[in-house]
C-alpha cells in the first residue's frame, strides 16, 4: 500500500492536544497518530470488505439472566472465528466478555450482528484490524 499526502483542518485546541501527545509519547509524527486513529475508528465500526482477513476483539456487556444461553449458542456456532474469550462478573447480573476473533470480515460482521440482537446485551464494541493494514505499517 502506497502513501498519499493529504491536508486536513483541525480545531486549534485539538491540534494543540495532538502535538502535545506526539511530544510526550515520543510518537514519530502527527501522521502516525492520525493513521492509528483512522484504523481504530474504521475497525470499531467494522468497516471492511467482505473477504478481507481481520482480527481483533469484541467487547460485550450483558445481563446474563436474559442472554447467557443464546450467547453460548452463537459462540459455539462461530468457534472457527473465536480464538479466545475472557469473562468477568461485573455485578450479580452484569457480565463483561471479551472475544478475541480472527477470520473473514463478513463472517465477523455477521457474528457481531447476531450478538447485538440478543436480548440482554447492553453494548458491543469492536476493535478490529485488517491484516493487510498491519503489514503495511
Amino acid at each position: 500500500m502506497g502513501t498519499a499526502r493529504i491536508s486536513i483542518s483541525l480545531p486549534t485546541e485539538l491540534l494543540r492536544r495532538l502535538d502535545k501527545f506526539v511530544s510526550e509519547y515520543g510518537v514519530e509524527s502527527r501522521s502516525k497518530v492520525i493513521v492509528d486513529a483512522l484504523l481504530s475508528y474504521l475497525g470499531s465500526k467494522g468497516f471492511f470488505e467482505g473477504t478481507e482477513q481481520v482480527f481483533g476483539t469484541l467487547h460485550l456487556v450483558y445481563d446474563h439472566r436474559a442472554s447467557v444461553q443464546e450467547l453460548l449458542e452463537i459462540e459455539h456456532k462461530y468457534l472457527h472465528l473465536i480464538r479466545s474469550t475472557i469473562h468477568i462478573h461485573v455485578s450479580e447480573h452484569i457480565c463483561f466478555e471479551t472475544m478475541v476473533v480472527q477470520g473473514i470480515a463478513s463472517e465477523i460482521r455477521e457474528l457481531v450482528s447476531k450478538l447485538s440482537k440478543v436480548r440482554g446485551v447492553k453494548t458491543i464494541q469492536c476493535a478490529l484490524y485488517r491484516e493487510s493494514d498491519i503489514r503495511s505499517l
